[in-house]
């Protein structure tokens, strides 16, 4: 099994390519950071020991790839490190990104920072990349779109609640049930996509916000989540969005 493990190649992929695209092979040495609480130490004159107040979120981590750089294509490692550079230093907002030191989660990344590249000789290079990541993490499993049946249920296996993404088809005033959170639709015509994380209603890109007399929009608990409603529902599609840090 070691012989096997030693003998893979992990590589990350980002915004759909793959560093191994780019001749890039990540080195042994490196390091998995686990997100900080945001929370902020108080000290009292007179009282032994802090308090402290949480903010109720964690912060971003930074994730370090030192890897070797090797030509292809007649390539040298300056045009290389070129290419890579216009693949992830120039893509705006975060995109995912996935290690497959374990493929089952997918984090929300950007570039920030490449060091200067160390060109060995014309064949060989080698240079960091720093993404600055969300502090959680996304199962592969969990980005599914799941068909829902009246009464049905979803297992959050994770330690966190989730922000799902809910499409309801149907028509008219409906009734839709997280578990014991009722959401009250109104005139709905044909469907609508609750996005819980970003807490915006739309259909086909246009807002519906004002259909929804429900706020906040529902969260997946940790554990079973039992989905039901009333009204002329034809269909359910959930995307659990499970995570975990």
């Amino acid at each position: 099994m070691l012989e096997q493990v030693l003998k893979t190649q992990n590589y990350f992929q980002f915004a759909g390519k793959k560093s191994t695209d780019f001749g890039m092979r990540i080195l042994i040495d490196r390091a998995f950071p686990i997100p900080e609480q945001d929370v902020e130490r108080i000290e009292t004159p007179g009282i032994s020991g802090d308090n402290f107040i949480d903010n109720d979120r964690y912060k971003n981590i930074t994730m370090d790839y030192p890897v070797n750089i090797y030509s292809y294509n007649g390539l040298t490692i300056y045009e290389i490190y070129a290419e890579i550079a216009k693949w992830i230093r120039f893509k705006r907002g975060y995109n995912k990104l996935i290690d497959t030191v374990d493929n089952r989660y997918y984090r929300l990344a950007r570039c920030f920072n490449m060091t200067e590249i160390q060109n060995v000789n014309n064949s060989f290079g080698r240079t960091t990349i720093s993404f600055d990541c969300k502090p959680f993490k996304y199962s592969i499993t969990g980005s599914q779109v799941f068909n829902i049946a009246k009464d049905g249920r979803l297992n959050n296996v994770e330690i966190f609640p989730s922000n799902p993404v809910i499409t309801i088809f149907g028509n008219g005033d409906i009734d839709f049930f997280v578990n014991d959170y009722k959401v009250i639709l109104k005139g709905i015509q044909g469907e609508i996509t609750l996005d819980t994380g970003l807490q915006i209603a739309y259909k086909a890109g246009t807002l519906l916000n004002n259909k929804v007399n429900t706020y906040p929009f529902p969260q997946l608990d940790v554990g079973e989540n039992r989905f039901t409603w009333t009204g002329n529902v034809t269909k359910v599609e959930v995307t659990p969005n499970w995570r975990t840090i």
